[in-house]
């Protein structure tokens, strides 16, 4: 296992809120890639539509159950769209994430064969994360001052 793990973005969708409104979704292309492949169906209409909000929370439960030592694994599904469920087990308590994309739960979502059990290192991931959040905090701070203070509450910055 080479353990590598990259989280990237761009494409992002206008951040600036509307007068009088705290901005709460941005949406855009989020690339997770593992040992140099990306994470393919994170989008809902194609890879710029990937939902930060949602996503960045599914990536902090990940932390989160790993270092509370609470549950085996995370499931990610979306019941939206025909996507598909995102499965991270945790194994070698937490140490070694695996990723499966299988089937939703809730609609027509789908499995990929290709993607069952991808294993990545959480100290990987971890300093991934770290990296992914400073990066976005910084494109917000410069594009969007007006809701870093939203975006640190729910990256759990501050409270």
């Amino acid at each position: 296992m080479d353990n590598s793990i990259k989280i990237h973005f761009r494409d992002l969708a206008d951040v600036s809120p509307a007068d009088g409104q705290e901005y709460i979704h941005i949406h855009g292309l989020l690339e997770i890639e593992i040992d140099g492949e990306v994470v393919p169906y994170l989008g809902y209409e194609g890879d710029n539509d990937v939902c930060f909000n949602d996503w960045i929370e599914n990536l902090l439960e990940i932390k989160h159950t790993v270092e509370s030592h609470l549950a085996d694994h995370v499931l990610v599904d979306e019941c939206e769209q025909g996507q598909p469920a995102f499965r991270f087990d945790l194994e070698q308590d937490g140490q070694v994430i695996r990723l499966s994309i299988i089937e939703s739960e809730c609609e027509e979502g789908f499995d990929d064969p290709d993607w069952d059990g991808i294993p990545f290192s959480y100290q990987a991931f971890d300093l991934a994360l770290t990296n992914f959040r400073d990066h976005f905090m910084e494109w917000i701070r410069q594009r969007a001052p007006e809701a870093y203070v939203h975006w640190s509450i729910i990256w759990e910055l501050i409270d």
